[in-house]
């Protein structure tokens, strides 16, 4: 049960058609031996590894989610983004260089994530930030996702109804994402570069 407050205005905002995410992780979710004309294979975004630094449109039920290949402390990525920003999520690789400070004149709500240690459970991560996203206000329709773990965090997000801005340096990550999102059925969705 839901205590009196924030959250409860939150469980009324969850959309009722769910899509319960795929537990695999990334990893998991990419079959080694791919045929080439499987609906993943097709939501790969062309020479996605020859342009860094481009935004890609992640279409959902409602919500049109952007990516990013490229740090999301960049001029280019922030310039994007609202101006106000209901939820940061902050998943930074466990390495000294890439601790991240949400702009703060700009979240809501912040939450980071970040460990050293393997094969950590991401279903659990994803119940962590469901939790986050109940005691959130229902004015909070925008989140920046600055490095995707778990792909089905995006349909999470989207179940609240609130628009992705995801930031991901790492090219092979991006694409891990793209296979990930597509095995746990977005392959009738679309994805293509923007500008």
């Amino acid at each position: 049960m839901i205590e009196e407050g924030r959250g409860q205005k939150a469980e009324g905002r969850r959309d009722n058609r769910f899509v319960n995410p795929s537990v695999q992780s990334p990893d998991e979710a990419i079959q080694p031996n791919l045929p080439t004309d499987t609906a993943a294979s097709r939501l790969l975004p062309p020479a996605l590894d020859q342009e860094p630094s481009k935004w890609w449109r992640l279409s959902g039920k409602e919500q049109k989610h952007l990516l990013f290949n490229g740090h999301p402390a960049q001029g280019e990525f922030l310039s994007q983004v609202p101006a106000r920003v209901g939820i940061w999520l902050g998943f930074p690789p466990p390495h000294p260089n890439q601790w991240l400070i949400p702009p703060g004149e700009r979240v809501n709500t912040a939450f980071s994530y970040s460990t050293i240690y393997p094969n950590i459970d991401l279903k659990a991560v994803r119940e962590a930030v469901e939790r986050v996203l109940e005691t959130s206000d229902e004015s909070d329709l925008s989140a920046i996702v600055a490095y995707l773990p778990d792909p089905p965090l995006v349909v999470l997000l989207e179940d609240f109804n609130i628009t992705c801005y995801i930031a991901e340096p790492d090219v092979a990550q991006c694409q891990k994402n793209f296979v990930s999102l597509g095995t746990i059925g977005w392959g009738s969705r679309t994805t293509r570069r923007v500008g």
